[in-house]
């Protein structure tokens, strides 16, 4: 892996205004095959990942993030820049084309402040750690983890799988999941990456006596120490029993400005006989996204028995026009077709000013289930997705349980 100097890093960045350039007909000439990219979050900390270019049956960018496959929509400006967007989130990788090396930067559209992380591809290579030090020892699948950030302590359940030296997993906490993650343990020392376009992480580590001693780095300021040992019984708080009904209130109403240019509106008398779920969500929510394709699975099945799904969108984009924007594109990109509103479209605002007929909102994603008769029957926060062995007993759980409203 190589480590880019400060000096080099803002140079890149130097090569671009921005992502806008101007068109031109010229032919783009790139290797097809496999590439190493290196996202340069700090002086010391690389994100490495391999990604596909096949530019002879189409544009296709596709980043291998563990076991999942993100498609990038390519747009091509001109010859020597490339603009990838991710699907869902509004990110992108804005690039200066070479033939074996991609300069440039990634960038994340709906911060309050520019946000570029430096990034370098470089074409053939297949594995984004190519040291192979055989691994220490056996390495136990389930842990109990502790996240520290300053003052605050939360716990994590660790999910790991060693082949050899490969490493896979993922860290399952109380409001969701950090979804797929990969990398290896080469003799002690752990590293583990995930990067989909909303999640960018990097997990360092060493074993000692049992117990892992680790760093957390999140984008480009994140930071949290981790310690974790092995525990097959630690279990989190029940996600139905984290975010309670205000007892002020007795019924849910609202009305929303909803991306199809329709308002999206809840009253219990207006919804008599239907089973209804909400879901808090935004398009920068990485857990919202496998969420939202489990709720489309789910509206799919039991639609005609009386089951609507209401997404309530909380967007980051500054405007309500440019949120609605974002929330459609990620619809689009999930393939799902439940309606959504906005509730609200910067990050100063706050989900429990909307939602006052609850007592904390402490996740995004939040689902609320709703009777035929208007009552809240179940509150489930966060969600663990495919990277976790906790999804199909989750998504099972929450299936019978729908089936048992729509049928009373």
């Amino acid at each position: 892996m190589k480590i880019i100097s400060a000096v080099i890093f803002a140079f890149i960045i130097a090569l671009f205004s921005g992502c806008n350039t101007v068109k031109s007909e010229k032919e783009i000439i790139v290797n097809t095959g496999t590439w190493l990219g290196e996202l340069h979050l700090n002086d010391s900390t690389l994100l490495p990942f391999i990604y596909n270019v096949d530019f002879n049956d189409g544009r296709i960018v596709t980043i291998m993030n563990g076991s999942e496959k993100v498609v990038l929509e390519t747009e091509l400006e001109n010859p020597d820049s490339l603009i990838l967007n991710f699907p869902v989130y509004q990110t992108r990788l804005c690039i200066q084309n070479g033939e074996e090396v991609w300069l440039g930067y990634f960038e994340k559209l709906d911060s309050k402040e520019e946000y570029r992380i430096p990034f370098v591809g470089s074409f053939g290579f297949n594995d984004r750690l190519p040291n192979n030090e055989p691994a220490c020892c056996a390495l136990p699948e389930r842990w109990k983890a502790t996240f520290t950030e300053g003052e605050k302590q939360s716990n994590a359940i660790g999910e790991f799988k060693l082949e050899g030296n490969n490493l896979s997993g993922s860290f399952l906490t109380e409001y969701g999941d950090y979804r797929f993650l990969e990398g290896k343990l080469n003799g002690n020392q752990l590293n583990l990456y995930g990067f989909d376009g909303g999640y960018i992480q990097v997990f360092k580590g060493h074993l000692q006596n049992d117990s892992l001693y680790g760093q957390y780095f999140s984008g480009l300021t994140g930071y949290k120490t981790w310690f974790a040992t092995p525990d097959e019984t630690f279990e989190l708080s029940d996600p139905d029993n984290i975010s309670e009904l205000n007892p002020e209130f007795d019924s849910i109403c609202f009305s929303y400005p909803g991306i199809d240019g329709k308002s999206v509106d809840y009253a219990p008398t207006a919804n008599y006989g239907k089973v209804t779920i909400l879901q808090i969500t935004g398009s920068w929510c990485p857990n919202c996204k496998d969420q939202g394709r489990y709720l489309q699975q789910l509206k799919n099945e039991f639609k005609d028995q009386g089951l609507q799904v209401l997404g309530i969108a909380f967007e980051r984009m500054g405007t309500l026009e440019a949120s609605i924007e974002a929330a459609k594109k990620s619809k689009e990109d999930l393939g799902t077709d439940y309606r959504v509103g906005i509730a609200k479209y910067n990050r100063d605002q706050v989900a429990e000013e909307e939602f006052p007929f609850l007592t904390k909102i402490k996740s995004y994603p939040t689902l609320i289930f709703i009777d035929k008769k208007g009552s809240v029957r179940k509150i489930h926060t966060g969600f663990s997705g495919p990277g976790t062995t906790k999804y199909n007993e989750l998504t099972n759980g929450l299936t019978q349980f729908t089936k048992d409203l729509l049928n009373e």
